[in-house]
């Protein structure tokens, strides 16, 4: 995986309307992320995504940053946009002269980009609950019975937590099923 600080270099070297045009991203895990520029002219010409804006300490600034699954990359593209993926599983797309004009003001765009990225407040870092934090929340909320764990899978919102967030939550219930059984 590319590191960061050379990511946000890349990102920086918009000086002509060829390097304006590409959207640069990288692949982590079953997703594509592109940051700063790159998630600017995603959102703004293809499709609009909700960026994430954090703190970066690997290069003391902040960053902003969309992701998709690695298929959907394709899949918005407009017709005459170019897709290349190179074989560390990152990806380069060139928007076309439709998009972006010859003739288009690398300057004013930077300045776009700047003002759309200062738009999005910084996401303040969550205290990461440990398992055995998550398990005895749970736990202390709804008893281990299995009425209690049924209304806990019923209340679960599947649909608004990441496949991470899911995995650990099967775990817990395992533990409380394992413990009643």
């Amino acid at each position: 995986m590319t590191e960061l600080k050379e990511i946000i270099e890349k990102e920086k070297q918009r000086d002509t309307v060829q390097l304006a045009r590409m959207i640069y991203f990288y692949k982590e895990g079953g997703f594509m992320r592109a940051y700063d520029w790159s998630a600017w002219l995603w959102c703004k010409y293809i499709k609009d995504f909700t960026p994430t804006h954090r703190k970066a300490k690997q290069i003391d600034s902040t960053v902003i940053q969309i992701g998709c699954p690695v298929a959907s990359v394709s899949k918005h593209l407009p017709d005459d946009a170019t897709c290349v993926f190179n074989d560390d599983g990152s990806a380069v797309v060139t928007l076309p002269e439709s998009v972006i004009p010859a003739d288009a003001d690398t300057k004013a765009m930077a300045e776009e980009s700047d003002k759309w990225k200062q738009s999005f407040p910084v996401a303040e870092p969550s205290k990461k609950k440990t398992d055995g934090d998550f398990l005895s929340d749970t736990l202390a909320a709804h008893p281990s019975t299995i009425t209690g764990i049924m209304q806990q899978l019923l209340a679960f919102p599947v649909e608004k937590k990441s496949m991470l967030e899911c995995v650990s939550f099967l775990c817990d219930v395992k533990t409380q099923l394992a413990k009643i059984i």
